[in-house]
């Protein structure tokens, strides 16, 4: 691959990781994916040639900036199952105690003995 293509790949990647961002910041998470194969195709053809340290170092920057989006979504989409998983826990009942350390359970749907107050 000559430098024409090097630079190619290099611009090419550098505007497909801007993509990925965007999608990354509005949650297309599933369009995010499709991007892999690319993404592997465009390194590999930066990986052939020699890239100035500054387009390396480019990519390396955007590429860190979206792996930190991709944590935080995880992060997300992991507190959503659990909440998810909590609240599907909670239809079961759930359990209290009062002031002598004794544990009450609840069942769903039976009588509160919750007292609500303006």
């Amino acid at each position: 691959m000559g430098k024409k293509n090097q630079t190619s790949a290099i611009s090419k990647l550098n505007e497909l990781l801007d993509q990925e961002r965007q999608l990354l910041i509005s949650g297309a998470l599933d369009q995010v994916a499709a991007l892999t194969p690319a993404k592997e195709f465009l390194l590999d053809g930066v990986a052939q040639d020699s890239a100035t340290v500054g387009d390396l170092d480019a990519i390396r920057v955007k590429a860190d900036q979206n792996r930190v989006l991709f944590d935080a979504a995880l992060a997300g989409l992991r507190s959503v199952v659990e909440r998810l998983s909590e609240l599907k826990r909670l239809q079961s009942g759930f359990d209290t105690y009062d002031r002598s350390g004794q544990r009450q359970q609840h069942e769903p749907g039976g009588a509160s003995k919750l007292e609500k107050r303006a």
